[in-house]
C-alpha cells in the first residue's frame, strides 16, 4: 500500500519503485538512441566509402583521359605530317607523253616504318580507351541503377520484363508475376540460343542486307503475344546480333538513357 502524503492529490501519488521503473526506461530510451545512431553512423560511414571510391576512380579516369588526349594530338600530328608527305611526292610525279605519270620516289617523303608506328600507336590508343571504359562500367555499376540518372550501365541482349508484366496483369492472371517472368525467360533463352536467328537476306539495287524474317513460326507467335512483347524481344534480339551475335549473352554498354543512345566516352567522365 502506497503512503498518502497530506495535502496531495491521489493523482500525484506514486507507487514504491516508480523511480526505479522511470530510470529503466530512460537506459531503455538511450540504448535505443545509441542504436539508432550506431546504425546511421555504419550507412555514413558506407556511403562514404562509396564516395571515395567514385571519386578516386573519377580521378584515375581524368588523368587517362589527359594522356590519352595529349598522345591523340600527338597521332593525329603525324597523320598530318604523313598526308603533307604523299601529298609531296605526288606532286613531284613526273609526266610522260599522253598526259601519264609514273611517281618517282622521293628519299625520305614516305617511311614505311613510320606508317607501322603510327598504325601500332592507333591499335595502342584503342586497347587503352577500352579499358578506361571497362573501369567506367565498373563504376557505374557500384553506383547503381536509379532511374533518375542520365548515363547507367544497361544490358545488351537482355528483354525488358515490363511488357509481360503488363500483359499479364490485364488478363489478371494468377501470380501474374511469376507468369510474366517464366514467359520472358523462356525467349530470353531463346534468344541466348544459337539454333534460332529468324533472319533472311534480301538484295535490292545491287545492295543486300540481313532483315527479319517476318514469316518466321517463333516471330508469327510473338506477334501473337502482343506488340509490347513483341517489340521487347525484337530489341533485344537485335542488340544480342550487334553486340554479341557469336557468344550470344548479355553484354554491359554505357547508355545515355536520355538521347536512347550509346554513351560517349567524355559523356561518362564528365557525368
Amino acid at each position: 500500500m502506497a503512503d498518502i502524503v497530506p495535502g496531495c492529490s491521489m493523482a500525484s501519488v506514486r507507487p514504491w519503485g516508480s523511480g526505479q521503473d522511470m530510470n529503466r526506461l530512460v537506459v531503455s530510451n538511450l540504448n535505443c538512441d545509441m542504436a539508432m545512431q550506431d546504425a546511421m553512423h555504419k550507412q555514413f560511414s558506407k556511403a562514404n566509402l562509396t564516395i571515395t571510391y567514385f571519386l578516386r576512380e573519377n580521378w584515375k579516369i581524368n588523368q587517362e583521359k589527359q594522356e590519352l588526349s595529349r598522345k591523340n594530338k600527338d597521332l593525329t600530328l603525324e597523320i598530318e605530317n604523313l598526308k603533307k608527305k604523299l601529298a609531296e611526292r605526288e606532286s613531284t610525279s613526273v609526266p610522260h607523253e599522253g598526259g601519264t605519270t609514273d611517281n618517282v620516289p622521293q628519299e625520305g617523303l614516305f617511311d614505311p616504318v613510320q606508317l607501322n608506328r603510327v598504325i601500332f600507336k592507333n591499335h595502342e590508343r584503342q586497347i587503352e580507351l577500352t579499358e578506361t571504359r571497362r573501369k567506367l562500367k565498373d563504376v557505374f555499376t557500384k553506383i547503381g541503377h536509379h532511374d533518375g540518372l542520365v548515363i547507367r550501365v544497361k544490358m545488351m541482349g537482355q528483354i525488358n520484363k515490363k511488357p509481360f508484366l503488363d500483359a499479364a496483369r490485364s488478363v489478371k492472371v494468377k501470380n501474374s508475376e511469376v507468369k510474366a517472368a517464366k514467359e520472358c525467360s523462356a525467349w530470353q533463352q531463346k534468344i541466348e540460343g544459337h539454333f534460332w536467328r529468324p533472319y533472311k537476306r534480301i538484295t535490292e539495287d545491287g545492295h543486300s542486307e540481313e532483315v527479319l524474317d517476318e514469316e518466321d513460326e517463333a516471330l508469327k507467335e510473338l506477334k501473337a503475344c502482343g506488340q509490347g512483347i513483341y517489340d521487347a524481344v525484337v530489341k533485344a534480339l537485335k542488340e544480342m546480333e550487334k553486340y554479341n551475335s557469336s557468344g550470344r549473352i548479355v553484354v554491359p554498354e554505357l547508355w545515355n538513357y536520355k538521347e536512347g543512345r550509346k554513351a560517349t566516352t567524355v559523356e561518362c567522365i564528365d557525368f
